[in-house]
């Protein structure tokens, strides 16, 4: 169960309450074709656990907690660099330089097989987010294969 706190804050980003369950974006086409997610699993979920683990995390302040909670949704729509991690293809990364804040968020995403009456289906859900320093993206980038999106290839 969410602490009143959590639940304030998660109503900030969630469109739609399922019980403990937020939906909170949906991935663009062109990122699901780059990261080669299923257009039947384009719409992102989070849990009221990985929101506490937001919440929670390291010694993240409450600045950091709203700054992720608030450009969660654009992120996961609009992201500026993508990549599928090396040790998981299930596993994805989308990191947004926010503009007006002058720093970078970074989600993870997981591609998770759910059973359904109509057979198996796969779901899109976040396993992380968090504030991500310019020389940890760096790191990040000679670690992994990442790709820049052009948004203004498609105008």
């Amino acid at each position: 169960m969410l602490s009143f706190m959590d639940r304030r804050i998660a109503e900030r980003v969630a469109n739609e309450n399922d019980g403990d369950v937020y939906h909170v974006g949906r991935v663009d086409a062109r990122i699901a074709h780059i990261l080669g997610v299923p257009a039947t699993a384009r719409t992102v979920h989070l849990h009221a656990h990985t929101l506490a683990h937001i919440v929670d995390r390291r010694s993240v302040s409450a600045g950091e907690v709203e700054f992720v909670l608030h450009y969660l949704p654009v992120t996961i729509h609009r992201p500026d660099i993508v990549g599928i991690e090396p040790r998981d293809s299930r596993r994805f990364r989308l990191v947004k330089f926010v503009t007006s804040e002058h720093r970078y968020l970074h989600v993870s995403l997981k591609l998770v097989g759910v059973s359904m009456a109509e057979g198996l289906a796969e779901e899109l859900w976040v396993s992380s987010a968090f504030p991500l320093g310019g020389r940890s993206l760096t790191r990040l980038q000679r670690r992994e294969k990442l790709h820049a999106v052009d948004w203004e290839a498609e105008r």
